[in-house]
């Protein structure tokens, strides 16, 4: 039976780590008739990966569009790996419980490929507080029946520093198979990632372009321009060759599409890549996870 779960577990791990699905479509602000538009044409573009979540407050948009696309034969619900989280007010055994319940009825789905806990703090208590460790071990209790159940195909956590990870690991022998966390040439978290990979978690990377502020650096535009390619595309690029998957967004159709171009492109050379890593400050321009206990 280990054999038979191991086998299943790489299979997956190596599924959602290959083309197309390393590249999920992000949805973070995305509201009202856009998230239909641009989710259905992320899919058009060729992205099955798709990535939402209780906080965004759009998972019925992202629901309508999935079954749009799939109704006009663009995929099929196979074909498409749906990730959504809940929300740090939802942290807690009975709430995770709940909050995925809640999740799958404005998805309109009967399970989600992924569900991830979104932030390793409870709303209800300060960063600081040890009542978040115990917290976060129930909720992640709830999510392992949630899995069982058949509600969710995989489980992670997003947000997670190495420390809370520690936390988890020690309270729980089902690991994360996803850790989706901010990164960009100037937060690369070197120790992070290194921790992932060595526990056969798979690191996500979102927000590779910084929010938009590593579109202006100079050493970014340069090198974009060395490539041959747009400064976006060389980010996604970076973050494409230091994780294993990676989320990216956009309210443009055109730039949606030639976000997904990358998968195409060559990788970037050795000295590009070391030059990207050299702009790192452990600089959040999202949220710093650290501070939560």
């Amino acid at each position: 039976f280990f054999f038979f779960f191991l086998c299943f577990f790489l299979f997956k791990m190596d599924k959602i780590s290959s083309q197309p699905y390393n590249l999920a479509f992000g949805t973070y602000l995305l509201k009202g008739d856009d998230v239909n538009d641009m989710v259905y044409e992320a899919i058009k573009c060729g992205y099955r990966h798709i990535d939402t979540a209780s906080v965004y407050k759009n998972e019925d948009r992202v629901g309508e569009a999935i079954h749009k696309a799939i109704e006009d034969g663009l995929v099929t619900r196979d074909d498409l790996f749906i990730t959504t989280k809940l929300s740090p007010r939802e942290q807690g055994y009975d709430e995770a419980k709940e909050a995925i319940q809640q999740s799958l009825e404005r998805l309109n789905l009967d399970f989600v490929d992924c569900y991830l806990i979104h932030w390793p703090g409870v709303s209800k208590f300060q960063p600081d507080d040890p009542m978040n460790k115990e917290i976060r071990s129930d909720t992640w209790r709830a999510l392992q029946e949630l899995q069982a159940e058949g509600k969710t195909k995989q489980i992670g956590v997003s947000n997670y520093m190495v420390s809370h990870l520690k936390d988890l690991l020690e309270s729980s022998s089902v690991k994360p198979f996803i850790n989706q966390v901010e990164l960009h040439p100037q937060l690369i978290h070197k120790e992070l990632r290194e921790f992932c990979a060595k526990e056969g978690i798979l690191f996500e990377a979102y927000s590779p372009l910084g929010c938009g502020n590593l579109l202006a650096n100079d050493t970014v535009i340069q090198l974009a321009k060395k490539q041959s390619i747009q400064p976006a595309q060389l980010l996604l690029k970076w973050a494409l060759q230091r994780a294993p998957l990676l989320a990216c967004k956009s309210r443009n159709a055109s730039r949606i599409c030639s976000n997904f171009e990358v998968l195409s492109q060559p990788n970037l050379p050795d000295d590009v890549m070391t030059q990207l890593d050299q702009l790192n400050e452990n600089k959040h321009y999202c949220w710093n996870p650290f501070k939560v206990v």
